[in-house]
C-alpha cells in the first residue's frame, strides 16, 4: 500500500458516518417532511490528526443522499483545490476513493460485519442520519464505540441541509487508480487495534 496514513483516514471517516455526531446549523426539518423527501444534501466538516504536521486538521465536504440508493461523503483538505477524498455507501457496500494516492478500496458489508459486528445495516444509518438531522441539537456519539479505538476521536458535522431533489451518478474509478484488495485494507485496520 502507498500511504497507509491515507487509507485509515479515509477509513475512519467512511465507517465512522455510521455514528455520527452532528449539529444543525438552519432550519428544523418536520420528521415527515425529511422521510418523504427522496434526496437531500448538507456540507459537512470533520478533524483529523495530520502526521506530517503534527496537528488536528479540519476537513470540508458534502454530504449528498439518496434513500435507499447510496449515501455520498466528498470531502477536500486543506491546500487541496479538488476532491481529496470520496466515501460512497450502498446498501450493500462502501466505497472509498483516496485522490490523493489515486487508490480504490471496494469494501462489502458482509465481509466487514464479519470482522467488525458492531456496524450497522445501511437502513439503520438512514435512520440515524434522520434523527440526527431533526435533533437541531449538538450531539456526539464517540467512534470508539465502534469497538475500535483508533476510530476515537473522528467527529462528523452536517450543517446547511438541503433538501432540493439532487440525483447521484456512480463514480467511475479511473484506470491510474491503484486497486486496493479488501482483505488487505482490513488486515492493515486490524493492526491497529
Amino acid at each position: 500500500m502507498k500511504n497507509l496514513v491515507s487509507y485509515r483516514f479515509v477509513f475512519y471517516l467512511g465507517v465512522f458516518v455510521f455514528f455520527i455526531s452532528c449539529s444543525t446549523s438552519h432550519q428544523l426539518f418536520p420528521m415527515h417532511e425529511l422521510k418523504e423527501v427522496p434526496s437531500l444534501s448538507s456540507r459537512v466538516e470533520t478533524f483529523y490528526w495530520d502526521d506530517t504536521l503534527k496537528k488536528k486538521q479540519k476537513a470540508r465536504g458534502v454530504m449528498r443522499w439518496v434513500k435507499g440508493c447510496k449515501i455520498q461523503l466528498s470531502f477536500r483538505v486543506p491546500f487541496v483545490q479538488s476532491e481529496a477524498m470520496r466515501v460512497e455507501f450502498s446498501p450493500t457496500k462502501i466505497e472509498l476513493f483516496n485522490r490523493l494516492d489515486k487508490e480504490y478500496v471496494e469494501l462489502s458489508y458482509v465481509k466487514l460485519k464479519g470482522v467488525f459486528p458492531q456496524l450497522v445495516s445501511f437502513e439503520e444509518l438512514e435512520e440515524i442520519l434522520y434523527l440526527t438531522l431533526q435533533s437541531g441539537k449538538k450531539g456526539k456519539i464517540s467512534g470508539d464505540k465502534l469497538g475500535l479505538s483508533a476510530f476515537s476521536g473522528y467527529d462528523l458535522f452536517i450543517e446547511r441541509v438541503n433538501l432540493e431533489p439532487i440525483e447521484l451518478f456512480q463514480t467511475k474509478v479511473p484506470k491510474s487508480y491503484n486497486w486496493v484488495s479488501e482483505d488487505d485494507f482490513i488486515n492493515q485496520i486490524n493492526l491497529y487495534e
